[in-house]
């Protein structure tokens, strides 16, 4: 693939997209793909994995990157990490004042989308504070978006009301330590005192319902790898879907493996989250 850096200005900040644009196959889908607390465009280039498959299926892949909360020094993953404006009440870390993330992600994927000529509406995925800054982008201009894909990590705040409906896919681990499925305390690595989590189901339910969708019923599909279940829309179509992942704790599943810290649980590099993600959003056809 062909790999090109934006470099715009929004906000009063220097914002940066990474993009990694098909070589041979025409660009018929285009994919934003959000890191967590921490993390870079390049650090989520390398970890997703999606390079080679993207190619294949005429992709294009944008990695944005988050503020920090001092713009004037480089990124540092404990001492000045980027972070998305997810709508989370945490002390640390922080992005920088007046980020504006919603509003720069949905006027991005727009310019990319025509910059192409893409007629699909782009599909959204995030991981942890990532997956958190795609809910807040859809509360903000859902109707830019086709789907969004959320990977450890959950709307932040509940919708305040109706929001336009996006189809939702929830890669969650069963045994994440710092999303916790059943809700509770968890520990960040950049302060001592845990945060509050929601139960998962509550948090997710009130997603579906504020996208239209009704309650969650058992999918048919059954695996030994994970349990899934969907929220349907008024027209009986797959609204929601969670898939629920055994043995995988705080990661991309089939990821690079470049984050090894065992606070973060463990890994599942035999599920490919790169290829459900372009399987349930048809973007390989």
């Amino acid at each position: 693939m062909i790999r090109e850096r934006i470099e715009e200005r929004h906000g009063g900040h220097d914002r940066r997209c990474l993009l990694f644009l098909p070589d041979k196959a025409p660009a018929r889908n285009l994919l934003l793909v959000l890191h967590g607390c921490g993390g870079t465009a390049s650090w989520m280039a390398v970890e997703t994995a999606m390079e080679a498959q993207a190619a294949a299926a005429g992709i294009v892949l944008a990695f944005p990157e988050a503020t920090r909360a001092d713009m004037g020094r480089p990124s540092h993953f404990l001492n000045n990490p980027p972070c998305w404006d997810d709508g989370a009440e945490r002390p640390r870390p922080k992005p920088a004042p007046a980020s504006d993330d919603a509003a720069w992600l949905c006027g991005l994927a727009d310019r990319l989308r025509n910059r192409f000529g893409i007629d699909r509406l782009p599909v959204l995925a995030g991981f942890s504070n990532g997956a958190g800054m795609i809910a807040a982008a859809i509360v903000h201009g859902g109707e830019r978006f086709g789907g969004a894909a959320f990977v450890c990590g959950y709307p932040r705040r509940p919708p305040a009301g109706k929001i336009h409906p996006v189809r939702s896919l929830f890669l969650m681990g069963a045994v994440d330590p710092l999303v916790p499925w059943e809700g509770g305390r968890a520990v960040l690595p950049w302060h001592p005192d845990p945060i509050a989590v929601p139960p998962m189901t509550e948090r997710i339910g009130q997603w579906a319902t504020a996208s239209g969708a009704g309650e969650a019923r058992p999918s048919c599909r059954q695996h030994s790898d994970w349990e899934e279940w969907t929220h349907a829309g008024p027209e009986s179509e797959s609204m929601v879907t969670v898939r629920r992942i055994a043995r995988l704790g705080h990661h991309w599943p089939g990821g690079g493996g470049q984050w090894n810290d065992p606070a973060s649980g463990s890994r599942r590099d035999d599920i490919n989250a790169a290829a459900i993600i372009f399987d349930h959003f048809g973007m390989k056809k």
